[in-house]
């Protein structure tokens, strides 16, 4: 990706050093309800339930069940088990509301994953993750006897201080029936923490832009004749559309995929950014 403009660059490939990003609370699920009991079916301390199917997460403590797949967890002594659901549906799964994140950071958002089987599931599983309710990724399937821990990686930028971000089971089998059964742990949330001014640039007058939720189109006014550089990232800080226009400006975005997406219009110097989301 080659970038003419320097806040760009600084947007979108900031060091990962000196990480000091929000993170999640209890993100290897290590307190969750009653210390002395092998098995709780809700959700970890510090977790919102984001199930739709199934009921809720279950914990395995490995101290008092032992037996529970797969062998260990893999951050301290207890991790997440799911029950997974079909695509129109969905199973189990967890989110929380991360404050604090800095406007057009790209963030990283990892967390590992493995089958548990313990209570029989035979078909394959992937965990979905969601921005503000938004699918922007997934696991590679992997089966519910699978019974050592991957870890999984996803970037996405922040187009608010605020973000819901949470993951959820499913299986493969698109019918009714069939099961999967995934384990889930260590769930870790970083970004560069470099300020990159954008958000003092959001309230520019001289431009506007809508709708917020996009169908076909994206249209940018302005009040000035100067020219416009347009770009359209995805939320994984992809650039999905570039254009330039003297004055106002429709983008046609029918051909993109449903999603969130950040809209960047550069005018004489100056940023100014939206998050907008396609939906179809």
């Amino acid at each position: 990706m080659r970038l003419k403009t320097s806040i760009l660059v600084l947007l979108f490939f900031a060091i990962f050093a000196n990480a000091n990003g929000q993170n999640f609370i209890n993100g290897s699920f290590e307190t969750w309800g009653n210390a002395n009991t092998c098995e709780i079916n809700n959700s970890p301390d510090g977790w919102i339930d984001y199930s739709t199917g199934c009921s809720e997460l279950d914990e395995a403590n490995f101290p008092l069940c032992p037996s529970t797949i797969p062998a260990n967890a893999s951050n301290g002594n207890i991790y997440a088990r799911a029950c997974a659901g079909p695509d129109w549906q969905g199973g189990e799964g967890v989110y929380q509301n991360i404050s604090g994140l800095n406007i057009g950071q790209v963030y990283t958002f990892t967390f590992d994953y493995a089958g548990s089987n313990l209570y029989g599931g035979t078909d394959s599983c992937r965990w979905k993750v969601f921005i503000d309710d938004v699918n922007i990724d997934q696991t590679p399937f992997f089966s519910s006897s699978k019974n050592t821990w991957s870890i999984y990686l996803v970037n996405f930028v922040a187009t608010q201080t605020t973000h819901k971000i949470g993951v959820r089971a499913y299986f493969i089998n698109p019918s009714v029936t069939g099961s999967g059964s995934a384990g889930l742990d260590n769930l870790i949330l970083t970004g560069s923490g470099e300020e990159t001014g954008l958000a003092a640039t959001l309230q520019n007058s001289n431009i506007e832009m809508y709708p917020t939720l996009m169908d076909q189109h994206l249209r940018i006014k302005t009040k000035d004749d100067d020219e416009l550089e347009i770009l359209l990232y995805d939320v994984n800080a992809n650039l999905r559309m570039r254009a330039k226009s003297i004055g106002d400006r429709t983008l046609n975005v029918d051909d993109l995929l449903p999603g969130i997406y950040f809209c960047i219009v550069m005018q004489k110097g100056v940023a100014v950014a939206r998050q907008t989301v396609i939906k179809k």
